[in-house]
């Protein structure tokens, strides 16, 4: 999975009623299998490259590629299927705690989704749930949000797509959350593309080795 060449040309983005571009002549390129991490402040842009990257907007001015081929013309539902996508608040539906892990998912196995959750250090905490993997996540059944993370995370792996996107995936977590994910994401983004923004650069400073 060592995935595609991806290149921004001089991108702006101005998002309607805005006077201040939310992106202003951006340009990288990254390679098959590289890591790249984006740190700034709130505001810099860092959450609009991924916004572009999932087709979620597109340029006001500048070029996107994907091996030498303009973002725009890929198919979208194939390109999103190219990505892993790690949020910062991830979402959880109501539905089973198998359903969640699988989501994007829906050929692989029960035994797949389980060895995806033994990998994201998961099965611990899926095992203490009143149902374990058939257990209904709902307001009466509310995970931490480092456990929500790792659910998340076991999606992830299950999808095994070559590009992996982190938006700030240990914000808001306490120490020993984030620890617990931060050995987890070495893990998920061995062998894999991996874009990562963040505020801070020790955020990442565990996670770009490949």
């Amino acid at each position: 999975m060592k995935g595609y060449r991806v290149v921004f040309d001089q991108v702006t983005v101005h998002y309607p009623g805005m006077e201040r571009a939310a992106l202003s002549e951006f340009s990288m390129i990254m390679e098959p299998g590289e890591k790249v991490a984006i740190v700034g402040p709130t505001g810099a842009g860092k959450s609009t490259v991924l916004d572009l990257l999932q087709g979620f907007i597109k340029p006001t001015a500048g070029n996107i590629t994907v091996d030498g081929i303009p973002l725009e013309q890929l198919a979208l539902r194939w390109w999103r299927e190219q990505l892993a996508v790690l949020a910062q608040e991830p979402h959880l539906f109501y539905g089973t705690v198998m359903a969640n892990i699988r989501l994007g998912s829906a050929e692989a196995s029960d035994a797949a989704v389980i060895k995806a959750a033994q990998a994201a250090q998961a099965d611990g905490f899926i095992g203490q749930l009143p149902q374990q993997y058939e257990t209904v996540l709902s307001e009466s059944v509310q995970l931490s949000g480092g456990q929500a993370q790792r659910i998340a995370m076991a999606r992830a792996m299950l999808r095994k797509s070559p590009l992996f996107l982190l938006d700030e995936p240990t914000s808001g977590l306490d120490l020993a959350n984030e620890a617990a994910v931060t050995a987890t994401m070495e893990q998920l983004t061995a062998g894999r593309m991996a874009l990562m923004v963040a505020h801070r650069l020790k955020t990442f400073r565990m996670r770009i080795a490949s």
